[in-house]
């Protein structure tokens, strides 16, 4: 069964499957859209998922606060969550970025060039960026600041203030 508009092209198929289509003639699942997917459950039209494509065709989902985008997940582009603290293995993230796991390892930084070198940046803009890098050429882990830095390991075995740019 398929329905056109009056130009002739299709808008609806119901194949003997039972699978239906949107703007395609050829269905290979229950529902099969060829365009863009507006959701709007309550929200007076504001459209507030949205599947899509970007110009390359490739999948992109957004989710809406009114007409205020805060998640824009993109198959091959920048991707991000705005409105909300973001949890990884707990339904209650206590701040922006909240990891929880059973391993020992939680987290796991690596770079995709092959230097050998993983970064944690860790930024502020009022007082500047510090972190830390493994280098496993070197087999050594360092400790940057790129303004003075201050440490305390324990109670008073180890503290210090050393001047910008210094490695530890």
């Amino acid at each position: 069964l398929t329905f056109t508009d009056d130009g002739a092209g299709t808008v609806l198929t119901v194949g003997q499957d039972g699978n239906v289509g949107i703007g395609t003639t050829s269905t290979s699942a229950k529902l099969d859209v060829n365009g863009e997917v507006y959701i709007s459950p309550n929200t007076a039209g504001k459209n507030t998922f949205q599947l899509t494509t970007n110009a390359s065709n490739d999948a992109r989902l957004k989710m809406l606060s009114d007409t205020t985008t805060k998640v824009d997940i993109q198959a091959n582009g920048a991707s991000y969550f705005n409105g909300g603290n973001v949890g990884i293995g707990t339904a209650s993230p206590l701040s922006e970025f909240h990891v929880k796991g059973d391993a020992d390892t939680i987290a796991r930084i690596e770079p995709n060039n092959n230097s050998g070198k993983g970064t944690l940046l860790v930024s502020s803009a009022a007082s500047g960026d510090g972190g830390m890098q493994y280098d496993s050429n070197a087999n050594r882990m360092y400790l940057f600041s790129y303004g003075d830095m201050s440490f305390n390991v324990g109670t008073d075995n180890l503290s210090g203030n050393y001047p910008a740019n210094e490695r530890l």
